[in-house]
């Protein structure tokens, strides 16, 4: 079931009861499901797929109507350019240049320890369980921890800050 969207607007197959299948354009926009237009049925995959484009041909025709209207130029490069990227194509590194170079000024860069890096600026960026924080280091950075790592490195940060106190 393919779904172009379009500003609440979207194609749906529809089963009807004698069997075939309307290709209809629907708006979502104010909550409930609104028929802006119908393309006709079919029972075929060939003729569904032809009612397919036409629905989507208009949804591309509404778009470019509404795009004039409120979207600039420089806008819509930008929107033609990121439109083809995924999710896991992109990599966040905000956090890591803001809190990246307070962590360095601080000097804790001189520990030379790429987790407690990680840790810190994840922490200090999107605070949360460690488990939260294990699945943010995937997500966006694409590093991957145990949690066992995790609870052993700060198990060992925990021994070595009771040991200085001892000394």
């Amino acid at each position: 079931m393919s779904r172009a969207y379009f500003c609440g607007m979207f194609t749906r197959r529809k089963p009807n009861k004698a069997g075939s299948i309307s290709i209809q354009v629907i708006d979502k926009s104010r909550g409930d499901y609104h028929v802006v237009k119908s393309f006709g049925t079919g029972r075929s995959e060939s003729e569904l797929s032809l009612l397919e484009r036409r629905a989507n041909q208009y949804l591309r025709e509404q778009e470019g109507l509404n795009r004039g209207l409120f979207e600039e130029e420089e806008d819509v490069l930008v929107g033609d350019f990121v439109s083809p990227l995924l999710n896991a194509q992109l990599q966040v590194i905000g956090p890591e240049l803001i809190f990246g170079q307070l962590y360095d000024r601080i000097d804790y860069g001189g520990l030379h320890n790429e987790m407690f890096r990680h840790l810190v600026i994840t922490r200090l960026f999107s605070r949360g369980s460690k488990l939260k924080t294990i699945d943010y280091l995937q997500r966006y950075l694409g590093i991957s921890y145990d949690i066992n790592q995790i609870y052993r490195f700060l198990d060992n940060l925990c021994y070595r800050k009771e040991r200085k106190k001892t000394k």
